[in-house]
């Protein structure tokens, strides 16, 4: 239930916010890579974050050829001294929220911090063909805590 609730709070957000979302069905240059450290993999789902009616960054679902997942997050330049983000990935096991993981869950590379450009999450599996999954990405201000942008990658997807 506790999933359920944060789940939906996020989504919440993420309509909300549609100034700053901007899912799009293929990924922009920052996401192509779907970087995990010294491997590559295809982009399943991306989807931009704008900043000022910017494009700043790309989000993606990722997934490798034995079907785990993660959350990628990239951005066009590095961020600067006041900025951070964050990638969650969220799972749905038969359309019921499951888990999620962010960049800083343990297998992932941490946040993207000061003149960073990329993060991912640990990967997660995905094989049984009953997981969905969605990534969002969210930018903030490191003096004032302030969410600069979020996006998010749509709908689950597999």
């Amino acid at each position: 239930m506790k999933n359920a609730v944060k789940m939906a709070t996020v989504l919440g957000l993420i309509s909300s916010a549609a100034v700053a979302v901007a899912p799009s069905a293929s990924a922009s240059a920052a996401a192509q890579t779907c970087q995990f450290g010294n491997e590559y993999g295809h982009v399943v789902r991306g989807g931009d974050l704008y900043y000022g009616g910017d494009l700043v960054g790309t989000v993606a679902v990722c997934r490798d050829d034995s079907y785990n997942y993660w959350g990628y997050l990239g951005f066009r330049e590095k961020l600067t001294a006041s900025q951070w983000a964050q990638a969650t990935l969220y799972r749905e096991r038969d359309t019921v929220p499951a888990d999620s993981v962010n960049c800083d869950s343990k297998g992932g590379n941490g946040n993207v911090g000061a003149f960073q450009r990329v993060c991912w999450t640990p990967k997660v599996s995905g094989v049984s063909g009953h997981y969905t999954f969605l990534a969002t990405g969210e930018l903030y201000s490191s003096h004032t805590g302030t969410r600069l942008a979020i996006g998010s990658t749509g709908d689950f997807a597999r």
